[in-house]
């Protein structure tokens, strides 16, 4: 507040664009992230923070490719699907149910 009058930011939209567009990124890249958690907890593999994001990005850009082969645009579509659903699946998990292992991915990502 100025002097009794609220003071408005004229970037507020442009910043909710980008927090959306990091949503959908994330959302997008959450196949890549589940399975590079199971396949380190699986094998014992202790990757850091670094590794993880990029492995989870390298994992998701491989199952959009091999989609996009085989079916085209229908692929993708699919690939969305698979990954909203994933996302879907991982908020309820964590914040519904907050189960231990949702817990243990979110912390898994995290710096």
């Amino acid at each position: 507040m100025d002097g009794g009058r609220l003071r408005y930011r004229k970037d507020t939209g442009l910043e909710a664009l980008g927090i959306v567009a990091l949503a959908f990124v994330l959302a997008l890249l959450s196949p890549g992230a589940v399975a590079t958690f199971l396949f380190a907890k699986a094998a014992g593999v202790a990757l850091d923070l670094g590794q993880r994001w990029t492995f989870a990005v390298a994992s998701s850009l491989v199952v959009v490719v091999a989609l996009c082969a085989m079916s085209g645009a229908r692929g993708f579509l699919r690939y969305l699907t698979i990954s909203m659903a994933v996302s879907f699946v991982l908020l309820v998990a964590r914040f519904g149910f907050q189960a231990a292992w949702a817990v243990a991915l979110f912390e898994y990502y995290r710096p």
